[in-house]
């Protein structure tokens, strides 16, 4: 670990101070995978992540492991520790992490937009969540050409799950806005962290969406329900596999 200065640290990262302030997860849901993993701190103790306590300012991309984060830059709030520290992934496992740099907050820093978020929405994302969930639950699975032909059916239920798809593109957009622009897939993996649906039912839905992606590709679907499928099944996501 190199404990560096402040100026130095966001030189270093590429960021500043704003950026680390508006990009603040109190209850980040992808740190409840690796709860109580330990790591040094430029105070001299070693803290523990923890989706209640730990501020995550930044996140660099989920790894191939679902709920796996490469790079974070995080604070523990409760200690009230005034270091920030840019920790990396050292492993294979996503619990293993290793203090790169740290740097200590000047003091004009330390004010109350540190550590000071809405704690009720916790409760109303665990609520968009579940509503997410449910259409990936709930997910028929047709047979979208006739038996023995290569005549398509479009039926009404068919018609009836395109539309909530192009729905769930929505409300997953949604959630993204009101969490800095948070990938589907850290959205997704919170999902599965609170057990709300398996990466099992995730994958059968996406391979079917994958299916209707490439037939409509052939028969020119609706724009606005091609748009959500590579949405959805954006190929820099990689395939979501067992915790």
């Amino acid at each position: 670990m190199e404990i560096v200065r402040f100026n130095e640290f966001c030189k270093i990262l590429n960021t500043d101070y704003n950026r680390l302030n508006s990009n603040l997860y109190r209850f980040n849901f992808a740190l409840k995978s690796f709860n109580n993993s330990p790591y040094e701190c430029g105070c001299g103790k070693t803290h523990y992540l923890n989706e209640h306590h730990t501020e995550m300012r930044w996140h660099g991309k989920p790894l191939p492991i679902v709920g796996n984060i490469e790079e974070m830059i995080i604070q523990d709030c409760k200690t009230d520790c005034s270091f920030i520290n840019y920790v990396k992934n050292k492993g294979f496992y996503f619990y293993k992490y290793k203090t790169i740099y740290s740097a200590k907050l000047p003091k004009s820093y330390i004010d109350s937009n540190f550590g000071n978020t809405d704690l009720t929405s916790k409760d109303e994302i665990k609520k968009k969540y579940k509503d997410i969930a449910k259409f990936y639950n709930n997910y028929k699975f047709y047979e979208y050409y006739k038996k023995g032909s290569k005549k398509l059916i479009i039926s009404s239920q068919i018609q009836k799950q395109f539309i909530g798809i192009i729905n769930l593109d929505k409300d997953l957009e949604n959630l993204s806005n009101n969490l800095s622009n948070e990938p589907y897939r850290v959205l997704l993996v919170g999902i599965i962290t609170f057990k709300f649906m398996s990466v099992k039912q995730m994958n059968r839905v996406h391979k079917d969406m994958t299916k209707i992606y490439d037939i409509g590709k052939v028969l020119k679907f609706e724009k606005k329900l091609m748009i959500a499928l590579e949405n959805l099944l954006d190929g820099n996501l990689g395939d979501f596999e067992n915790f």
